[in-house]
C-alpha cells in the first residue's frame, strides 16, 4: 500500500510522492538537496488511490512531475501541507456533499409547498346505491 506523503527539500521546494516508504523518498531528496523533511503522511481517502490522490493534488496546486513520479509543488509549504492535509480528510468532497444536500433539501421543500397548494379535488358522488350488507354476509 502506497503512502501519499509530502517532503519540504534544503532549498524549499514541496515535494508529493506516493510510495511504500515515505522515508526512502526523503532521503532520496536529502541526497540531491543536502536536507529533507516529511511535513505530511496522510492514508488518501476511502475509494481512491495514493497515486490518484497525488496526481489530483499535484494538478490542483500546479505541480510539475519529475522524473522518479514526485512532483515538484509551486508555492510554499504551509499552503502545500494545508491543501494535503484538507484532501486527505475529503473535506472537498464533504463541502461538495453538503451542497447537494441542500439542494435536495431545497427541491423536497418545494414539492411539498407545491403539493400542500395544489387545488383537493372530491371524488363525485356515486348515483348506484351502496350495497347492502346483507348481500355479503356468510351464509351458513
Amino acid at each position: 500500500m502506497k503512502i501519499p506523503s509530502l517532503i519540504v527539500d534544503a532549498h524549499g521546494r514541496v515535494h508529493l510522492a506516493a510510495s511504500r516508504a515515505p522515508d526512502l523518498v526523503r532521503r532520496a531528496v536529502a541526497a540531491e538537496t543536502g536536507a529533507a523533511h516529511l511535513i505530511g503522511l496522510a492514508l488518501p481517502p476511502p475509494g481512491i488511490s495514493a497515486r490518484a490522490f497525488v496526481e489530483d493534488l499535484a494538478e490542483r496546486l500546479g505541480g510539475e512531475k519529475l522524473a522518479d513520479g514526485t512532483w515538484l509543488l509551486a508555492g510554499d509549504a504551509a499552503d502545500a501541507r494545508r491543501a494535503f492535509l484538507r484532501a486527505a480528510a475529503g473535506e472537498d468532497r464533504l463541502a461538495s456533499a453538503k451542497r447537494w444536500m441542500k439542494k435536495l433539501v431545497r427541491r423536497l421543500r418545494h414539492a411539498m409547498r407545491r403539493i400542500a397548494a395544489a387545488p383537493v379535488s372530491t371524488p363525485p358522488a356515486s348515483t348506484a346505491s351502496a350495497p347492502s350488507p346483507s348481500a355479503h354476509a356468510p351464509r351458513l
